[in-house]
Protein backbone atom coordinates (compact mmCIF):
# COMPACT_ATOMS: atom_id res chain seq x y z
CA UNK A 1 0.00 0.00 0.00
CA UNK A 2 2.87 2.32 0.69
CA UNK A 3 4.29 2.00 -2.68
CA UNK A 4 0.98 2.71 -4.39
CA UNK A 5 0.56 5.79 -2.37
CA UNK A 6 4.42 7.11 -3.01
CA UNK A 7 3.27 6.92 -7.03
CA UNK A 8 0.11 8.68 -6.49
CA UNK A 9 2.47 10.88 -4.53
CA UNK A 10 4.95 11.43 -7.47
CA UNK A 11 1.79 11.97 -9.83
CA UNK A 12 0.50 15.15 -7.69
CA UNK A 13 3.75 16.24 -7.15
CA UNK A 14 4.41 16.72 -10.92
CA UNK A 15 1.20 18.58 -11.70
CA UNK A 16 -0.45 15.68 -13.43
CA UNK A 17 -3.45 16.17 -12.13
CA UNK A 18 -5.31 18.42 -13.98
CA UNK A 19 -8.43 21.31 -12.54
CA UNK A 20 -7.82 20.06 -8.89
CA UNK A 21 -9.77 21.55 -5.99
CA UNK A 22 -7.40 23.30 -4.06
CA UNK A 23 -9.59 24.48 -1.11
CA UNK A 24 -13.02 25.35 0.00
CA UNK A 25 -14.34 27.92 2.46
CA UNK A 26 -17.07 27.60 4.00
CA UNK A 27 -19.42 30.26 5.31
CA UNK A 28 -22.59 30.43 7.39
CA UNK A 29 -23.82 27.12 6.06
CA UNK A 30 -24.91 24.12 8.39
CA UNK A 31 -23.09 24.57 11.72
CA UNK A 32 -19.53 26.51 9.34
CA UNK A 33 -19.68 29.47 11.22
CA UNK A 34 -20.67 32.81 9.29
CA UNK A 35 -18.26 34.87 11.59
CA UNK A 36 -14.89 32.65 11.24
CA UNK A 37 -14.88 30.92 7.71
CA UNK A 38 -14.11 27.29 7.41
CA UNK A 39 -11.34 26.49 4.83
CA UNK A 40 -10.39 22.89 4.29
CA UNK A 41 -7.68 22.13 1.95
CA UNK A 42 -7.01 19.13 -0.27
CA UNK A 43 -3.32 18.38 -0.08
CA UNK A 44 -3.48 14.78 -1.85
CA UNK A 45 -5.23 13.60 -5.31
CA UNK A 46 -7.15 10.82 -2.42
CA UNK A 47 -8.51 12.33 1.01
CA UNK A 48 -10.66 11.19 3.69
CA UNK A 49 -12.83 13.21 5.55
CA UNK A 50 -13.82 12.21 9.20
CA UNK A 51 -15.41 13.33 12.49
CA UNK A 52 -18.15 13.13 13.98
CA UNK A 53 -21.77 12.83 12.81
CA UNK A 54 -23.16 16.95 12.05
CA UNK A 55 -19.24 18.02 11.93
CA UNK A 56 -19.70 18.72 8.54
CA UNK A 57 -18.52 15.82 6.36
CA UNK A 58 -21.42 15.65 3.76
CA UNK A 59 -21.35 19.52 3.82
CA UNK A 60 -17.98 19.68 2.19
CA UNK A 61 -19.51 16.21 -0.31
CA UNK A 62 -21.85 18.42 -1.60
CA UNK A 63 -20.00 22.11 -1.43
CA UNK A 64 -17.40 20.42 -4.16
CA UNK A 65 -19.97 18.87 -6.06
CA UNK A 66 -21.21 22.54 -6.67
CA UNK A 67 -17.77 23.84 -7.24
CA UNK A 68 -17.44 23.06 -11.00
CA UNK A 69 -20.01 23.01 -14.19
CA UNK A 70 -20.51 19.04 -14.84
CA UNK A 71 -18.81 18.33 -18.12
CA UNK A 72 -19.74 15.88 -21.13
CA UNK A 73 -22.97 16.61 -23.20
CA UNK A 74 -26.56 15.96 -21.88
CA UNK A 75 -25.28 15.79 -18.04
CA UNK A 76 -26.66 18.77 -15.63
CA UNK A 77 -24.46 20.75 -12.94
CA UNK A 78 -25.08 20.28 -9.36
CA UNK A 79 -26.85 22.63 -8.40
CA UNK A 80 -26.45 24.14 -4.90
CA UNK A 81 -30.55 25.25 -4.00
CA UNK A 82 -30.53 21.17 -4.68
CA UNK A 83 -28.26 20.31 -1.98
CA UNK A 84 -29.25 23.15 0.46
CA UNK A 85 -32.47 24.57 0.14
CA UNK A 86 -34.34 26.68 2.74
CA UNK A 87 -37.56 25.18 4.40
CA UNK A 88 -39.35 26.07 7.11
CA UNK A 89 -36.83 24.84 9.74
CA UNK A 90 -33.58 26.40 7.72
CA UNK A 91 -32.69 29.86 7.07
CA UNK A 92 -30.27 29.49 4.11
CA UNK A 93 -29.34 33.04 4.07
CA UNK A 94 -25.79 34.99 3.64
CA UNK A 95 -23.64 31.76 2.73
CA UNK A 96 -20.66 32.35 0.65
CA UNK A 97 -18.13 29.26 -0.62
CA UNK A 98 -15.28 30.10 -2.06
CA UNK A 99 -13.42 27.75 -4.13
CA UNK A 100 -9.10 27.54 -4.91
CA UNK A 101 -8.42 25.27 -7.82
CA UNK A 102 -4.57 24.44 -9.42
CA UNK A 103 -4.45 23.52 -13.11
CA UNK A 104 -0.78 23.02 -14.44
CA UNK A 105 0.62 25.03 -11.99
CA UNK A 106 -1.80 28.04 -12.28
CA UNK A 107 -4.40 28.86 -9.46
CA UNK A 108 -7.86 30.20 -10.53
CA UNK A 109 -11.17 30.82 -7.94
CA UNK A 110 -15.16 31.09 -7.83
CA UNK A 111 -17.17 32.14 -5.50
CA UNK A 112 -20.55 30.78 -5.04
CA UNK A 113 -22.83 32.64 -2.36
CA UNK A 114 -26.71 33.32 -1.00
CA UNK A 115 -26.53 36.70 -0.28
CA UNK A 116 -30.42 36.50 0.33
CA UNK A 117 -33.24 34.36 -1.30
CA UNK A 118 -31.32 33.31 -4.30
CA UNK A 119 -27.98 31.67 -5.01
CA UNK A 120 -25.41 33.13 -7.58
CA UNK A 121 -22.71 31.43 -9.20
CA UNK A 122 -19.65 33.37 -9.94
CA UNK A 123 -19.19 33.15 -13.92
CA UNK A 124 -15.37 31.15 -13.50
CA UNK A 125 -16.88 28.11 -12.38
CA UNK A 126 -14.45 25.41 -14.09
CA UNK A 127 -16.12 22.73 -16.07
CA UNK A 128 -15.45 19.16 -14.37
CA UNK A 129 -16.61 15.57 -14.81
CA UNK A 130 -17.82 15.01 -11.63
CA UNK A 131 -19.54 11.67 -9.79
CA UNK A 132 -21.19 12.09 -6.36
CA UNK A 133 -22.30 8.81 -4.36
CA UNK A 134 -24.01 10.01 -1.60
CA UNK A 135 -25.26 7.73 1.40
CA UNK A 136 -28.55 6.77 -0.68
CA UNK A 137 -27.00 4.14 -2.50
CA UNK A 138 -26.96 1.88 0.73
CA UNK A 139 -30.98 2.07 0.68
CA UNK A 140 -31.56 -2.04 -0.04
CA UNK A 141 -32.67 -2.05 -3.44
CA UNK A 142 -35.88 -3.99 -2.54
CA UNK A 143 -36.89 -0.73 -0.27
CA UNK A 144 -36.70 1.76 -3.47
CA UNK A 145 -39.70 3.18 -5.06
CA UNK A 146 -40.46 2.13 -8.82
CA UNK A 147 -38.07 -1.54 -8.47
CA UNK A 148 -41.96 -3.78 -8.49
CA UNK A 149 -41.86 -4.05 -11.79
CA UNK A 150 -38.03 -5.12 -11.99
CA UNK A 151 -38.80 -7.54 -9.25
CA UNK A 152 -41.42 -9.13 -10.29
CA UNK A 153 -41.48 -12.95 -11.61
CA UNK A 154 -42.74 -12.83 -14.60
CA UNK A 155 -39.93 -10.23 -15.85
CA UNK A 156 -37.15 -11.66 -18.24
CA UNK A 157 -34.04 -10.13 -18.60
CA UNK A 158 -34.20 -7.51 -21.79
CA UNK A 159 -30.73 -6.39 -22.10
CA UNK A 160 -27.36 -6.13 -19.66
CA UNK A 161 -24.14 -4.26 -19.45
CA UNK A 162 -21.78 -6.32 -18.65
CA UNK A 163 -18.49 -5.03 -16.11
CA UNK A 164 -15.28 -5.54 -17.79
CA UNK A 165 -12.53 -7.99 -16.34
CA UNK A 166 -10.61 -5.47 -14.85
CA UNK A 167 -13.16 -4.00 -12.75
CA UNK A 168 -15.06 -7.30 -12.23
CA UNK A 169 -11.51 -8.38 -11.07
CA UNK A 170 -11.22 -5.63 -9.26
CA UNK A 171 -14.44 -5.93 -7.27
CA UNK A 172 -13.69 -9.54 -6.47
CA UNK A 173 -10.50 -8.59 -5.04
CA UNK A 174 -12.23 -6.12 -2.43
CA UNK A 175 -14.96 -7.86 -1.61
CA UNK A 176 -12.75 -11.04 -1.80
CA UNK A 177 -15.00 -12.83 -3.98
CA UNK A 178 -14.72 -14.85 -7.24
CA UNK A 179 -16.72 -13.29 -9.47
CA UNK A 180 -17.87 -15.40 -12.55
CA UNK A 181 -20.00 -12.24 -14.25
CA UNK A 182 -21.19 -9.12 -12.76
CA UNK A 183 -23.30 -6.55 -14.94
CA UNK A 184 -26.59 -4.57 -14.83
CA UNK A 185 -29.44 -5.38 -16.27
CA UNK A 186 -32.56 -4.27 -17.43
CA UNK A 187 -36.00 -6.06 -17.89
CA UNK A 188 -38.64 -6.25 -20.24
CA UNK A 189 -41.26 -4.60 -18.10
CA UNK A 190 -38.74 -1.56 -16.94
CA UNK A 191 -35.77 0.56 -17.71
CA UNK A 192 -34.47 0.52 -14.53
CA UNK A 193 -31.12 -1.52 -14.32
CA UNK A 194 -30.35 -4.28 -11.37
CA UNK A 195 -26.91 -5.48 -10.39
CA UNK A 196 -26.18 -9.37 -11.47
CA UNK A 197 -23.66 -11.06 -9.94
CA UNK A 198 -22.42 -14.24 -11.00
CA UNK A 199 -20.43 -17.16 -9.01
CA UNK A 200 -19.87 -21.04 -8.82
CA UNK A 201 -23.20 -21.67 -8.11
CA UNK A 202 -25.19 -19.46 -10.64
CA UNK A 203 -26.28 -15.93 -10.40
CA UNK A 204 -28.35 -13.11 -7.95
CA UNK A 205 -29.91 -9.96 -8.19
CA UNK A 206 -29.27 -7.21 -6.14
CA UNK A 207 -32.68 -8.25 -4.68
CA UNK A 208 -30.47 -10.99 -2.95
CA UNK A 209 -26.75 -9.34 -2.37
CA UNK A 210 -25.75 -8.17 0.56
CA UNK A 211 -25.56 -4.35 1.18
CA UNK A 212 -21.74 -4.58 0.88
CA UNK A 213 -21.81 -6.41 -1.81
CA UNK A 214 -24.92 -4.10 -3.97
CA UNK A 215 -23.13 -0.94 -3.10
CA UNK A 216 -19.40 -2.21 -4.21
CA UNK A 217 -20.73 -3.21 -7.57
CA UNK A 218 -22.61 -0.02 -8.05
CA UNK A 219 -19.35 1.65 -7.31
CA UNK A 220 -17.55 -0.16 -9.73
CA UNK A 221 -19.91 0.35 -12.49
CA UNK A 222 -19.54 4.01 -11.51
CA UNK A 223 -15.22 3.49 -11.45
CA UNK A 224 -15.35 1.77 -15.08
CA UNK A 225 -17.07 4.40 -16.94
CA UNK A 226 -15.55 7.85 -15.32
CA UNK A 227 -13.31 10.00 -17.24
CA UNK A 228 -9.69 11.29 -16.78
CA UNK A 229 -9.35 14.01 -14.33
CA UNK A 230 -12.81 13.27 -13.10
CA UNK A 231 -14.09 14.27 -9.55
CA UNK A 232 -15.09 11.48 -7.72
CA UNK A 233 -16.86 12.31 -4.05
CA UNK A 234 -18.30 8.94 -2.34
CA UNK A 235 -20.38 9.95 1.19
CA UNK A 236 -19.80 7.23 3.68
CA UNK A 237 -17.23 4.92 1.51
CA UNK A 238 -16.89 2.36 4.43
CA UNK A 239 -20.80 1.92 4.67
CA UNK A 240 -21.46 -1.62 4.53
CA UNK A 241 -17.81 -3.14 4.10
CA UNK A 242 -15.94 -5.01 6.31
CA UNK A 243 -12.56 -3.80 7.74
CA UNK A 244 -10.53 -5.99 5.22
CA UNK A 245 -12.65 -4.48 2.33
CA UNK A 246 -12.28 -0.94 3.41
CA UNK A 247 -8.70 -1.43 3.17
CA UNK A 248 -8.42 -2.72 0.07
CA UNK A 249 -11.13 -0.73 -2.07
CA UNK A 250 -8.78 1.96 -0.93
CA UNK A 251 -6.25 0.70 -2.38
CA UNK A 252 -8.19 0.35 -5.76
CA UNK A 253 -9.15 4.55 -5.64
CA UNK A 254 -5.43 5.24 -5.06
CA UNK A 255 -4.37 3.13 -8.00
CA UNK A 256 -7.57 4.66 -10.17
CA UNK A 257 -6.60 7.68 -9.15
CA UNK A 258 -2.84 7.75 -10.21
CA UNK A 259 -3.82 5.87 -13.65
CA UNK A 260 -6.56 8.55 -14.91
CA UNK A 261 -5.75 11.52 -12.97
CA UNK A 262 -8.95 10.91 -10.69
CA UNK A 263 -9.17 13.46 -7.38
CA UNK A 264 -11.15 11.19 -5.20
CA UNK A 265 -13.03 13.16 -1.89
CA UNK A 266 -14.55 10.79 0.68
CA UNK A 267 -16.02 11.05 4.17
CA UNK A 268 -15.28 8.20 6.43
CA UNK A 269 -15.98 6.64 10.10
CA UNK A 270 -13.45 4.29 9.55
CA UNK A 271 -10.01 3.75 10.99
CA UNK A 272 -9.01 1.46 8.71
CA UNK A 273 -9.38 3.67 5.79
CA UNK A 274 -7.64 6.73 7.29
CA UNK A 275 -5.05 4.12 7.93
CA UNK A 276 -4.62 3.07 4.39
CA UNK A 277 -3.52 7.19 3.39
CA UNK A 278 -1.02 9.25 4.19
CA UNK A 279 -0.96 12.18 7.08
CA UNK A 280 -1.31 14.91 4.91
CA UNK A 281 -4.91 12.58 3.16
CA UNK A 282 -6.36 12.93 6.82
CA UNK A 283 -9.09 15.69 6.98
CA UNK A 284 -10.36 15.93 10.65
CA UNK A 285 -13.54 17.66 11.39
CA UNK A 286 -13.39 18.64 15.19
CA UNK A 287 -16.41 20.97 16.92
CA UNK A 288 -15.18 22.51 19.56
CA UNK A 289 -17.38 24.95 21.65
CA UNK A 290 -17.43 27.58 19.41
CA UNK A 291 -16.63 26.03 15.85
CA UNK A 292 -15.47 23.60 13.22
CA UNK A 293 -12.12 23.31 13.55
CA UNK A 294 -9.69 21.48 10.27
CA UNK A 295 -7.35 19.33 11.87
CA UNK A 296 -5.08 18.06 9.16
CA UNK A 297 -2.46 14.53 9.36
CA UNK A 298 -3.78 13.63 12.43
CA UNK A 299 -3.27 9.67 13.55
CA UNK A 300 -6.29 7.24 12.70
CA UNK A 301 -6.08 6.66 16.60
CA UNK A 302 -7.14 9.94 17.28
CA UNK A 303 -9.32 10.81 14.88
CA UNK A 304 -11.15 8.34 16.44
CA UNK A 305 -11.09 9.14 19.72
CA UNK A 306 -12.79 12.18 19.02
CA UNK A 307 -15.61 10.63 17.42
CA UNK A 308 -15.72 8.47 20.48
CA UNK A 309 -18.80 8.66 22.84
CA UNK A 310 -16.73 8.28 25.66
CA UNK A 311 -16.06 9.99 29.33
CA UNK A 312 -12.62 12.14 29.45
CA UNK A 313 -10.52 11.88 32.19
CA UNK A 314 -9.46 14.90 34.38
CA UNK A 315 -6.56 15.78 31.31
CA UNK A 316 -5.81 14.77 27.39
CA UNK A 317 -2.70 14.92 26.76
CA UNK A 318 -1.67 15.14 23.02
CA UNK A 319 1.67 13.96 21.77
CA UNK A 320 3.06 13.27 18.84
CA UNK A 321 3.33 9.48 18.95
CA UNK A 322 3.59 6.39 20.68
CA UNK A 323 6.78 6.47 22.28
CA UNK A 324 6.47 10.21 23.26
CA UNK A 325 3.58 8.76 25.25
CA UNK A 326 5.37 6.02 26.88
CA UNK A 327 7.65 8.68 28.12
CA UNK A 328 4.96 10.78 29.10
CA UNK A 329 3.32 7.84 31.11
CA UNK A 330 6.38 6.90 32.67
CA UNK A 331 7.14 10.36 33.85
CA UNK A 332 4.15 11.17 35.69
CA UNK A 333 3.55 7.92 37.12
CA UNK A 334 6.69 8.65 38.92
CA UNK A 335 5.73 11.85 40.43
CA UNK A 336 4.28 12.13 43.92
CA UNK A 337 1.46 14.40 42.38
CA UNK A 338 -1.45 11.94 40.72
CA UNK A 339 -4.29 12.62 38.49
CA UNK A 340 -6.10 11.19 36.02
CA UNK A 341 -4.90 11.35 32.62
CA UNK A 342 -5.49 10.02 28.89
CA UNK A 343 -2.90 10.31 26.16
CA UNK A 344 -3.39 10.50 22.49
CA UNK A 345 -0.44 9.71 20.00
CA UNK A 346 -2.04 12.44 17.34
CA UNK A 347 0.27 12.67 14.40
CA UNK A 348 3.26 15.47 13.81
CA UNK A 349 4.61 18.47 15.41
CA UNK A 350 2.49 20.75 13.17
CA UNK A 351 -0.80 18.32 14.50
CA UNK A 352 0.31 18.53 18.19
CA UNK A 353 1.41 22.47 18.26
CA UNK A 354 -2.64 23.09 16.39
CA UNK A 355 -4.22 21.24 19.45
CA UNK A 356 -2.20 22.73 21.66
CA UNK A 357 -3.60 26.45 20.56
CA UNK A 358 -6.87 25.03 20.62
CA UNK A 359 -6.45 24.02 24.20
CA UNK A 360 -4.51 27.25 25.40
CA UNK A 361 -8.09 28.73 23.80
CA UNK A 362 -9.94 26.67 25.86
CA UNK A 363 -11.58 24.96 22.33
CA UNK A 364 -12.11 21.76 24.21
CA UNK A 365 -15.13 21.10 26.62
CA UNK A 366 -12.34 19.07 28.74
CA UNK A 367 -8.77 20.31 30.24
CA UNK A 368 -5.97 19.72 27.49
CA UNK A 369 -2.48 20.29 26.89
CA UNK A 370 -0.14 19.47 23.98
CA UNK A 371 4.06 18.09 24.85
CA UNK A 372 5.93 18.40 22.15
CA UNK A 373 9.12 16.29 21.89
CA UNK A 374 12.37 17.70 23.22
CA UNK A 375 13.69 19.46 19.80
CA UNK A 376 10.44 21.26 19.39
CA UNK A 377 9.46 24.55 21.20
CA UNK A 378 5.92 25.73 21.01
CA UNK A 379 4.36 28.91 23.22
CA UNK A 380 1.45 26.62 24.15
CA UNK A 381 2.70 23.73 24.64
CA UNK A 382 5.02 21.80 26.92
CA UNK A 383 8.09 19.98 26.00
CA UNK A 384 9.42 17.05 27.11
CA UNK A 385 13.29 16.76 28.90
CA UNK A 386 16.02 16.83 26.77
CA UNK A 387 16.94 18.57 23.39
CA UNK A 388 16.16 15.87 20.97
CA UNK A 389 13.62 12.82 19.99
CA UNK A 390 12.58 10.23 22.84
CA UNK A 391 14.34 7.64 21.33
CA UNK A 392 17.86 9.88 21.22
CA UNK A 393 17.21 10.87 24.69
CA UNK A 394 16.32 8.20 25.98
CA UNK A 395 19.28 5.62 24.81
CA UNK A 396 21.82 8.51 24.70
CA UNK A 397 20.93 9.16 28.53
CA UNK A 398 21.17 5.52 29.52
CA UNK A 399 24.44 4.87 27.58
CA UNK A 400 25.88 8.49 29.26
CA UNK A 401 25.23 6.56 32.42
CA UNK A 402 27.03 3.29 31.68
CA UNK A 403 23.27 1.65 31.04
CA UNK A 404 22.67 0.92 34.50
CA UNK A 405 20.75 -1.85 35.89
CA UNK A 406 20.09 -2.62 31.88
CA UNK A 407 21.08 -6.55 32.09
CA UNK A 408 18.64 -6.92 35.71
CA UNK A 409 15.83 -5.33 33.71
CA UNK A 410 15.83 -7.39 30.38
CA UNK A 411 16.87 -10.45 32.01
CA UNK A 412 20.18 -10.53 29.66
CA UNK A 413 23.98 -10.42 30.32
CA UNK A 414 24.93 -7.25 30.22
CA UNK A 415 27.40 -7.66 27.05
CA UNK A 416 25.16 -9.12 25.17
CA UNK A 417 22.08 -6.34 25.64
CA UNK A 418 25.07 -3.35 25.71
CA UNK A 419 26.15 -4.74 22.24
CA UNK A 420 22.64 -4.38 20.57
CA UNK A 421 21.88 -1.01 21.91
CA UNK A 422 24.79 0.22 20.53
CA UNK A 423 24.31 -1.26 17.29
CA UNK A 424 20.69 -0.02 17.73
CA UNK A 425 21.56 3.44 17.68
CA UNK A 426 24.07 3.17 14.68
CA UNK A 427 21.01 3.06 12.41
CA UNK A 428 20.03 6.22 11.14
CA UNK A 429 16.26 5.79 11.84
CA UNK A 430 15.94 6.64 15.64
CA UNK A 431 12.43 5.15 15.40
CA UNK A 432 13.96 1.96 14.70
CA UNK A 433 15.94 1.57 17.37
CA UNK A 434 13.74 -0.47 19.94
CA UNK A 435 12.89 -2.87 17.67
CA UNK A 436 16.06 -3.87 16.45
CA UNK A 437 16.69 -4.49 20.21
CA UNK A 438 13.53 -6.45 20.42
CA UNK A 439 14.15 -8.72 17.16
CA UNK A 440 18.01 -9.49 19.07
CA UNK A 441 16.48 -10.26 22.57
CA UNK A 442 12.87 -11.67 21.41
CA UNK A 443 10.92 -8.78 23.28
CA UNK A 444 8.35 -7.16 21.08
CA UNK A 445 9.23 -3.07 20.53
CA UNK A 446 6.79 -1.83 22.94
CA UNK A 447 7.75 -3.68 26.09
CA UNK A 448 11.50 -3.04 25.12
CA UNK A 449 10.59 0.96 24.98
CA UNK A 450 8.46 0.86 28.17
CA UNK A 451 11.35 -1.01 29.60
CA UNK A 452 13.97 1.87 29.02
CA UNK A 453 11.71 4.54 29.71
CA UNK A 454 10.90 3.88 33.24
CA UNK A 455 14.90 2.81 33.44
CA UNK A 456 15.74 6.45 32.29
CA UNK A 457 13.04 7.96 34.48
CA UNK A 458 14.50 6.69 37.65
CA UNK A 459 18.39 6.41 36.56
CA UNK A 460 18.71 9.79 34.54
CA UNK A 461 16.00 11.96 35.74
CA UNK A 462 16.04 13.91 39.20
CA UNK A 463 13.27 13.85 41.48
CA UNK A 464 13.23 17.50 40.71
CA UNK A 465 12.65 17.01 37.19
CA UNK A 466 10.13 14.43 37.40
CA UNK A 467 8.11 16.71 39.82
CA UNK A 468 8.89 19.85 37.30
CA UNK A 469 7.04 18.05 35.03
CA UNK A 470 4.25 16.44 36.51
CA UNK A 471 3.20 19.32 38.18
CA UNK A 472 3.03 21.46 34.70
CA UNK A 473 0.79 18.87 33.32
CA UNK A 474 -1.39 19.25 36.31
CA UNK A 475 -1.76 23.08 36.46
CA UNK A 476 -3.89 22.65 33.19
CA UNK A 477 -6.20 20.77 35.24
CA UNK A 478 -6.29 23.37 38.02
CA UNK A 479 -6.28 26.63 35.15
CA UNK A 480 -9.56 24.40 33.74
Amino acid sequence: MDHEVARVKSAFNSNRYKNFLESIQIRNLRGFSDEDSTTVNFRFPVVAVVGENGAGKTTIIKAAAIGYEQAGRGKSSYQPGKFFMSTTWDAVTKVQIDYGYKDDGRTTSCTVRKPSDRWRIGDRRPARHIYLLDISRVVPLDALVGYAQVAKRTSREASSLQLGDRFRSDLGYVLNRDYSDARFARTDESQKTVGILGQDFGDYSAFHQGAGEATSLQLFGTLEQIEDNALLLIDEVDASLHPKAQRRLVHRLLKLSREKGIQVIMSTHSPYVLEELPPEARILLHKTREKTEVIYGATPQFCMSTIDDKSHPEISIFCEDEAAGQLIDAIIRSASVKFDFELHAVGSYSVVKQLAKLGSDGKFPYPSVAVLDGDKKSEHALSLPGNAEPERVVFQGLRDAGWPKIDERFGVSFAEIATHLEDAMRLSDHHEWPSYVGNKIRRSKSIVWDTMVRLWVSECMTSTDTEEFAQKVYDHIVAS
